[in-house]
């Protein structure tokens, strides 16, 4: 009887243990919060709170990707801090930090008026930011390359650098607070408040983007306002606005109102048919598109822009129309699939010096005309000879350049037709 009695008791004192374990009792804990999580119970973990000034930020960020649990709330007290410095820098020195989840809050530095050039550039780990009411302006890259999820445009701001913005691969939505005249937000997307020009967050993750008709200009991560960004993997359809003077879309493929230029196939599609009287191909159309199997293009097609294809991982083969005249830089790039381009045209088309077929399989084939195939074998070997002896061999990385032309020069050119 005394042995289970002595069982009892201690059963209990070690359940009392536990209790106190668990309600995390002791000195020496976070300055705020609850830091009693265990690793790996993932959403379960609640962020520590750090109130303190920007002086005191580099320590904080240490201590923070030190600390098993990773997410932190900041609350920055100064009023006037000077964010002309790099703050990036404080967080992108702490190896750790990508694996952080921290939010900085700065809605109490009302003396700030603007986020200056690169302020937080590079900031791996910060996944939010909370702007003072006080921002007017947000300079080039002052919130790139950064790890943000969401980040709102507080009522006072009136200018936004393009590439204010810029690169960053986990923001999925930007909102505008009520009030603001210069700014608005749909559908996670970024708009000047006449709806002119429009900015996509790098990981939006809606399934169709709809283009209000207002809308000229994409801009941000884009390339001459050409929408293009391997890193939005959800876009199915692109669905632009009757009345828009500037865009069209058919079967979800962007076009410009005209039908003559091409401009961007969703992320999603697995086939395209180029619609007729189409002329161009622009730069980037498809770029990034890692589940196109097929594009039919239309005779009519003249020019085929720079990296059209790049990363278009599924596609296998590709025919060029006999009215392309001008095929751009690396047009092919990692297309690490395709075995097979038929071209069309009697006469080979013109390119850019280097090689816009970097990175094609070994067993490659150019198929073309029966009484071309010569002339494609010299159009193969003068561009490889230009590499190697031309002006372009002065460049650094001509050497590299010119042997994975060899992969053209010792292609299969076939009269297939």
């Amino acid at each position: 009887m005394k042995k289970v009695s002595f069982m009892i008791a201690l059963a209990l004192l070690m359940s009392v243990c536990l209790l106190f374990t668990a309600c995390g009792g002791g000195a020496g804990g976070n300055p705020v919060g609850d830091a009693g999580n265990k690793p790996g119970d993932g959403g379960a973990q609640q962020p520590v709170e750090y109130t303190i000034s920007v002086a005191e930020l580099p320590e904080t960020v240490a201590k923070i990707q030190a600390d098993t649990n990773k997410k932190a709330i900041i609350h920055i007290t100064d009023t006037a801090p000077d964010f002309k410095e790099d703050i990036g820098s404080i967080f992108y020195m702490n190896n750790d930090c990508w694996r952080c989840q921290i939010t900085l809050d700065l809605s109490a530095c009302t003396g700030v008026s603007e986020i200056a050039e690169k302020a937080f550039y590079m900031t791996d780990g910060l996944t939010g930011i909370i702007l003072p009411d006080s921002i007017i302006s947000l300079k080039k890259w002052s919130l790139s390359f950064s790890d943000f999820t969401s980040i709102e445009i507080p009522a006072s701001v009136k200018n936004i650098d393009e590439a204010a913005i810029f690169q960053n691969l986990s923001l999925k939505e930007i909102t505008v607070a009520d009030g603001n005249e210069h700014f608005v937000s749909l559908n996670g997307c970024l708009l000047t408040a006449d709806k002119s020009t429009m900015f996509v967050p790098e990981a939006y993750d809606k399934s169709t983007m709809t283009v209000p008709k207002e809308v000229t200009h994409f801009a941000g991560y884009t390339v001459l306002g050409k929408l293009f960004n391997e890193h939005i993997e959800s876009i199915e359809n692109f669905n632009v606005e009757t009345g828009n003077s500037v865009f069209t879309s058919v079967d979800g493929v962007l076009y410009n109102a005209e039908k003559s230029t091409l401009l961007s196939v969703p992320f999603m599609k697995e086939s395209v048919t180029v619609v007729s009287g189409v002329t161009k191909l622009d730069d980037y159309c498809c770029y990034g598109c890692k589940k196109l199997k097929s594009i039919i293009i239309p005779e009519g097609v003249k020019t085929i822009g720079d990296a059209s294809f790049v990363s278009c991982d599924e596609l296998t083969e590709i025919t060029i129309p006999s009215t392309v005249t001008d095929i751009g830089f690396m047009f092919l790039y990692r297309c690490k699939k395709c075995k097979t381009l038929i071209m069309k045209g009697q006469t080979p088309p013109k390119q850019f010096i280097r090689s816009p077929f970097l990175e094609v399989v070994e067993d490659f084939t150019i198929k073309v005309p029966a009484a071309s195939v010569e002339t494609y074998k010299k159009w193969a070997q003068g561009y490889h000879d230009d590499l190697t002896t031309g002006s372009y061999k002065n460049q650094n990385d001509a050497a590299e350049d010119a042997e994975l032309w060899l992969i053209i020069k010792n292609a299969i050119v076939d009269g297939g037709f």
